[in-house]
């Protein structure tokens, strides 16, 4: 990734960049695992690129959950996932958000409207689509 940053390529670098953190938090480092990703996501505003940014909340909110760290900042991640992937039609993105939203009882009626929406718009999708586990 380096190489690439220091021959000028800045495409997807915060997608890639995002690798060690996985590895990080299956390690269960989250610390470290949560500090890579809000890197990431600096690094998203940096470049104005924000292809994977929706992900890496998202990332950042199970990372979140699974160190311990309270409910209002998981909610904070899930929120901030929700909305950058309805803004950027990342509807799968969004869906999980919602539904993890959901599974933590911080949601309100209008995340199971936006769910039905969403399940209406993609019917593959379901009101009913597993939350992935807090790793990936």
């Amino acid at each position: 990734m380096q190489a690439l940053w220091g021959m000028g390529c800045r495409y997807c670098q915060s997608y890639y960049r995002a690798f060690p953190a996985e590895t990080l938090a299956a390690s269960q480092r989250w610390d470290e695992a949560i500090e890579r990703i809000d890197d990431c996501l600096r690094l998203t505003d940096e470049l104005e690129e924000r292809l994977y940014s929706s992900e890496l909340h998202l990332k950042k909110a199970r990372y979140l959950q699974a160190s311990g760290a309270g409910n209002a900042a998981v909610q904070a991640s899930l929120l901030q996932a929700a909305q950058v992937a309805r803004d950027s039609g990342k509807h799968r993105t969004e869906t999980e958000a919602l539904v993890a939203l959901q599974a933590l009882a911080l949601a309100g009626p209008d995340v199971a409207g936006r769910l039905k929406e969403l399940a209406a718009l993609r019917p593959e999708m379901s009101v009913r689509t597993p939350v992935h586990a807090h790793i990936t």
